[in-house]
């Protein structure tokens, strides 16, 4: 922390910003997100416990500091950042953040981009339109991030959502498949019906979805025996 910041309880936007621009050097995992223990984290949460006043993502200083970042992980960094929050059409963050999507081609940093930015962009349908066209990438992080976040996209062609939320029914990941029929669900209309009703009359289909949450059941059940068997030792 001593090295970006000169005062934890009084840092300042630029301090905060080189801090969390060390997240360029986090590992990463292959679902496309940062380790969730590291160092990084570990110094904010320093800064945090000293009282020190952490700058908002919407901050238009931050986002003009971590957009310019030369290293990619530290703008994903950002953007995942900005899952919580809503920055307006025609505010500078927004504008900001229309003007570089545009330019980010590393697979991590388009991954985290669709995470934490599609509930801000959403509104404009040059975004929706990039956002859509990802369905098809050959990454898995950028396609179930797509899936997850087809209905944060309002600004969408309509029969384009729906056929994009229907293709991405049938990926070959279930856990892809399965984020399209929530959103699919979320998006609403009379065009998911017959499909939905399809994939769940399909045995085999009802059977996978079923299987994880029987065996989460299963270990549940267990553990809250052997809770209650410790505390009828106590």
């Amino acid at each position: 922390v001593e090295k970006y910041v000169a005062d934890p309880a009084n840092i300042t936007v630029e301090e905060y910003c080189a801090l969390i621009a060390t997240y360029a050097f986090v590992p990463t995992t292959e679902d496309g997100e940062f380790e969730y223990e590291n160092k990084t984290k570990d110094a904010v949460k320093i800064v945090k416990d000293a009282g020190g006043k952490i700058p908002s993502s919407l901050n238009e200083e931050v986002a003009q500091i971590m957009l310019a970042q030369p290293y990619p992980n530290a703008r994903a960094y950002y953007y995942s950042s900005l899952i919580s929050s809503f920055a307006g059409e025609g505010t500078e963050v927004y504008n900001a953040l229309l003007a570089q999507y545009p330019n980010e081609t590393d697979p991590f940093v388009i991954a985290n981009l669709i995470y934490g930015a599609s509930k801000s962009l959403g509104t404009d349908p040059g975004y929706c339109k990039y956002a859509i066209s990802l369905a098809d990438s050959e990454d898995y992080p950028i396609r179930y991030r797509v899936a997850v976040h087809l209905e944060r996209l309002p600004a969408a062609d309509r029969d384009v959502l729906v056929a994009t939320g229907l293709k991405m029914m049938t990926d070959s990941e279930k856990a892809i498949r399965d984020a399209a029929m929530d959103s699919c669900g979320d998006i609403g209309g009379d065009e998911f019906v017959e499909p939905l009703n399809a994939i769940l009359t399909d045995m085999e289909q009802v059977d996978a979805f079923l299987e994880p949450l029987t065996e989460d059941y299963v270990t549940l059940y267990k553990e809250n025996a052997l809770l209650k068997s410790k505390m009828r030792v106590l």
